[in-house]
């Protein structure tokens, strides 16, 4: 975890780069309710097999999007540095193939690092 800049900076950084790359829509799920909602802005609201199940339906549904999860999860991975990376893999080897599971993890190995 870098102190120097936080998961909310990155974040908003992360948003940007999606939206201008055109990633940006496979970010939003549904929450239990039935509200759409970006996970960057609300990863609390869900759960890492949530977006695992609502990525997985949305790779059934359209090309565009599998290709979207797959290119966004590289984006990511290209976006942390290697120890991070190294921290990651306890959450499965193929993070790199799922932009939003990615990001839930890296939400989660931040929260959880804070608290070490």
């Amino acid at each position: 975890r870098n102190q120097s800049y936080p998961l909310n900076i990155f974040g908003e950084e992360l948003k940007k780069r999606l939206t201008i790359q055109g990633m940006d829509s496979v970010f939003y799920c549904q929450d239990k309710k039935g509200v759409e909602r970006n996970i960057i802005d609300y990863h609390s609201y869900f759960t890492i097999q949530e977006i695992r199940d609502q990525t997985s339906e949305m790779i059934k549904d359209c090309d565009h999007d599998q290709q979207n999860i797959e290119w966004s999860g590289t984006l990511l991975d290209e976006s942390i540095t290697q120890g991070q990376r190294r921290n990651l893999r306890k959450h499965g080897s193929d993070l790199h193939e799922n932009g939003p599971v990615y990001w839930m993890c890296i939400v989660k190995e931040n929260i959880s690092s804070t608290a070490r």
